[in-house]
């Protein structure tokens, strides 16, 4: 029977397929492989007329099922043409709104240069000469006027300290008086020294990330460089955001407040005797470095990270993939992998302590999280799943250091995963800058961060963090 509404439709969608597998699958055991069987023909005589009837029946409930089906996908289908035609429609009100407001602000600015014009205009004119007030107070004669420029006439003025300006009109008051000649250009100056550069203001403090750099006598960054998101940075390119953030992370590393460790294997190496491997598989790799990074009062190695990769990641991958009909290969979504998490008992929901994300470029995105980190007991553990560019990797704290775990090949030059350790927060802080200004394409910086085009920018990044103490 036809469902009557697009919820009847949409709620039966998965039940009408079991029914059809199932009505399938006997009618082709009864009416295929059954009777192909040397027992059947030869002692179950009897019980064949009742087979047969259920084949029939099942061949019967089939077509009533694809019936049912297909005025189903009627159904649907134009209810999946009512919301496109619906989400059209908005998008071209919302169009018109937009293009309704621009045109009133372009009307209202005519208005007022309009106004602006006959205000001009009902003012007398002044000659070549006249005696005129600035709108600064200081007085001048009029050197010359412009009546040809298409936004309206303007004058030249030479003020009596020797400065010439130009104004509009209405910037411009009459002196009761005769006009008097436009006093001529104080003559130029003797050659001599060159004056001396004015005094800079001292510099701003540097920010709190470097400060260990400035005392040992580094060279502070640009803070155009380190503020990505203000009016100044807005006109860089991100070929010098990646070349402040090296040298940043390079005078992190001198200080011997950063180093990088090499994992033992990455992921996609080794094929197990199932032919499974963790090739693609980050979005599970990181999660569970974190749970056992929390979970346990040792400290994580390296050769434990790689038995996460190597041994424990492969089965768990391919059953998610299995799970949501995705093929050998296919990348996962975190959120998959924290529902596998929940449903196995690895990690329960007081573990959880917050999802951040943002701008990646942005100093106060960033913080959110690390601020986040920080503020996580020192008697629990605290791990994060950063997801970036389509990569995941987990970041740990270690006491008071944080370990920035990437499984992916190639992150030294041996081809192997990475293990970054940043002795403090701020020297994390200043490693993941230099991190993600490596992966960003050209183009990407000066543009404002939209949090609703977020899923489109090159610079979002998300993060999910987890504490537990290991003894509780």
């Amino acid at each position: 029977m036809p469902a009557r509404t697009y919820l009847e439709a949409h709620r039966r969608q998965v039940p009408l397929d079991q029914a059809y597998c199932y009505q399938r699958r006997y009618a082709t055991l009864g009416m295929e492989c059954i009777p192909n069987h040397g027992y059947y023909n030869s002692k179950l005589g009897p019980q064949r007329a009742a087979l047969k009837s259920g084949c029939l029946g099942a061949l019967a409930w089939l077509e009533k099922i694809v019936d049912a089906m297909d005025a189903d996908e009627v159904l649907l289908g134009a209810h999946r043409a009512a919301v496109a035609a619906l989400k059209k429609r908005e998008a071209e009100e919302a169009a018109l709104k937009q293009g309704m407001a621009r045109l009133q602000r372009d009307r209202a600015e005519r208005e007022k240069q309009k106004q602006k014009r006959a205000a001009d205009a009902a003012l007398p004119p002044l000659v070549r000469g006249a005696r005129v007030r600035y709108k600064d107070g200081s007085s001048g004669s009029v050197v010359e006027c412009h009546r040809d420029c298409p936004e309206g006439p303007y004058y030249d003025v030479a003020l009596d300290g020797g400065r010439v300006v130009q104004a509009e009109r209405a910037n411009l008051a009459l002196i009761a008086g005769k006009p008097t000649a436009p006093s001529a250009p104080p003559p130029p100056p003797i050659p001599s020294a060159p004056p001396l550069p004015p005094v800079p203001p001292p510099p701003p403090p540097p920010p709190a990330y470097d400060s260990d750099a400035v005392a040992l006598g580094a060279t502070p960054l640009p803070p155009a460089l380190l503020g990505y998101e203000d009016s100044v940075a807005s006109k860089i390119t991100i070929e010098e955001v990646r070349s402040a953030a090296e040298r940043a992370w390079g005078q992190t590393q001198a200080q011997g407040r950063g180093r990088v460790e090499r994992l033992p294997t990455f992921q996609g190496r080794v094929r197990d005797a199932r032919n499974l491997d963790s090739t693609n598989g980050c979005a599970v790799i990181a999660p569970l470095v974190c749970q056992m990074h929390i979970g346990e009062k040792k400290e994580l190695t390296n050769s434990d990270v790689a038995r996460v990769i190597d041994d424990i990641v492969p089965p768990i991958l391919a059953h998610i993939r299995k799970k949501h009909g995705l093929g050998n290969g296919a990348f996962i979504i975190p959120a998959d992998v924290h529902d596998y998490l929940y449903d196995a008992k690895a990690i329960d929901h007081s573990m959880f302590a917050g999802v951040f994300g943002g701008n990646c470029l942005d100093d106060e995105h960033v913080a959110k999280l690390l601020n986040a980190f920080e503020e996580v007991p020192q008697s629990d553990k605290a791990g994060c799943a950063f997801f970036f560019k389509e990569h995941v990797i987990a970041v740990l704290r270690v006491g008071r250091e944080y370990h920035f775990v990437d499984s992916l090949g190639g992150g030294d030059a041996s081809g192997m995963g990475t293990r970054t350790v940043c002795a403090d927060v701020e020297a994390l802080r200043v490693f993941l800058r230099y991190y993600v200004s490596k992966k960003l394409p050209p183009n990407c910086v000066g543009n404002a961060f939209d949090e609703a085009t977020a899923d489109f920018d090159a610079r979002v990044f998300q993060a999910f963090l987890w504490r537990h103490a290991p003894n509780k």
